[in-house]
């Protein structure tokens, strides 16, 4: 009986929510399968550019976005920094094959509290982990693309 209650308690608890926002439908499928795999974590939607994702995020009221960087339409800086003014408290993890200090810097500007390399899926999951946490997750200026982030854990 303590099982079953159990498993019932498990199932009634809130899974954070992310919304998923990339050009490329391969990639949005492989997040959402690297997101959906975690416990406790669901993804409630998709958009394919910035546009979409500012819509989506008003309409979705997500947990997480996790933003890529360059698409059509507008880029991710951009939506970025919109949904940033119109949720304030929605975070925002920022994505691109051009991972560097310049693009981080770039990305906590526009409102992203977190900046990640797309060749990197265990960034995605422990920037994701980081703002679930309230801390940001940036990568060192000096830090190669697959080396360590330095500032993890960061506090908001």
């Amino acid at each position: 009986m303590e099982g079953v209650l159990r498993d019932m308690l498990a199932q009634t608890e809130a899974k954070a929510r992310i919304l998923i926002v990339d050009d490329n439908l391969l990639v949005r499928r492989h997040l959402r399968e690297l997101l959906a795999s975690r416990p406790g974590w669901e993804v409630c939607g998709e958009a394919s550019d910035g546009s979409e994702a500012v819509g989506r995020a008003k309409e979705l009221a997500p947990d997480i976005v996790v933003m890529d960087l360059a698409m059509p339409l507008m880029n991710g800086l951009r939506a970025t920094h919109q949904i940033s003014l119109l949720l304030p408290t929605l975070p925002i993890v920022m994505f691109s094959m051009y991972a560097s200090a310049h693009f981080s810097e770039a990305a906590r500007q526009a409102g992203a509290r977190a900046a990640v390399s797309k060749s990197e899926p265990h960034e995605i999951i422990e920037a994701v982990e980081a703002l679930l946490s309230g801390k940001t997750f940036f990568r060192r200026a000096d830090t190669p693309a697959r080396g360590r982030p330095s500032t993890i854990g960061r506090n908001l």
